[in-house]
């Protein structure tokens, strides 16, 4: 019986500080029959949800009669506390380059600064990015402007919440080509990753110029099989060629309007996902990310993620 009423508390205290996060100072507080009828809480449980947020000051409200109570005080950050519960999780490319090690790094500190625990997930590909969160696994990505901008006009329900601006990303894509050749023929063998937004769009771009026979690869291939003579060209990131300094490709300069899209580095969250989103609105310094980023490119400071 104890158990199912602190559960029961819980969920309603969870609720509640959902909705007044997204409120402000001033607002009138929802009168405790509205809660009931739209969640379908006791009475008391509301009641008691109300007096746990007032006693741990996420909330202070004033009386007005018949007026009813608003708002005076709200401490965000306590309201967060409440509402995640545990972990805010995300996900962004896999850490291959010194760029995207100072952007995980960019993004630890400024959560850990907030007083929010995050939890990264590493993986490849925008597409299950984006599916991921949409499932709700995540409450975040990182992916590429380029990437979210075609999501979008699909009719994905995400929305871009932070934009990093250009080169936060990566520095840019490259088209890389095996020694033999030294520029773009009709017939070669060029890699292309359905699961990258950007590398699927810069290829099928490049393609419609000459006659390519388009491989299916995952884009952490596409370096060795150029390397062994398997593919005869590719579009990656310049950044590993810059940090790992391959020997034996050609790196040739893409002019695409895309680029620019491609190289800078957006935060998205599920588009009806209203209460997380507005949290990694209020928390996310752009610029303290992007410092700590550039410190770590630099070699100012050691990664940590």
């Amino acid at each position: 019986m104890q158990h199912e009423f602190i559960r029961k508390t819980g969920k309603a205290i969870e609720v509640l500080a959902s909705e007044i996060l997204l409120l402000n100072e001033g607002d009138q507080l929802p009168v405790i029959s509205d809660w009931v009828e739209r969640h379908h809480f006791s009475r008391g449980t509301v009641q008691n949800a109300l007096h746990v947020l007032r006693e741990r000051r996420a909330i202070q409200t004033q009386s007005r009669g018949h007026l009813g109570s608003y708002l005076t005080v709200i401490d965000y950050k306590k309201l967060q506390q409440f509402i995640l519960n545990g972990h805010l999780r995300g996900s962004m490319p896999l850490p291959y380059s010194r760029l995207y090690e100072g952007f995980a790094s960019g993004l630890y500190d400024n959560f850990a600064c907030a007083d929010i625990p995050l939890s990264m997930a590493y993986m490849r590909g925008a597409k299950e990015r984006i599916h991921q969160v949409i499932q709700g696994i995540y409450h975040f990505s990182v992916i590429s402007a380029l990437a979210a901008t075609v999501a979008i006009e699909e009719g994905t329900p995400i929305s871009i919440l932070v934009n990093f601006g250009q080169h936060s990303y990566l520095s840019q894509h490259v088209l890389l080509l095996n020694k033999n050749f030294s520029s773009v023929q009709s017939g070669m063998r060029i890699g292309i990753d359905d699961t990258s937004y950007d590398q699927q769009c810069l290829t099928k771009e490049l393609a419609r110029d000459y006659d390519l026979e388009l491989i299916p690869i995952l884009g952490q291939q596409i370096i060795p099989k150029i390397l062994s003579g398997e593919l005869d060209a590719g579009i990656w990131n310049h950044d590993q060629i810059i940090d790992q300094q391959y020997s034996g490709i050609t790196v040739q300069m893409i002019h695409s309007p895309m680029t620019e899209l491609s190289n800078t580095a957006v935060l998205i969250g599920r588009q009806d996902n209203d209460v997380i989103n507005t949290i990694l609105r209020k928390n996310i310094d752009k610029d303290r990310v992007l410092t700590v980023q550039k410190q770590v490119v630099d070699g100012l400071r050691i990664p940590q993620y």
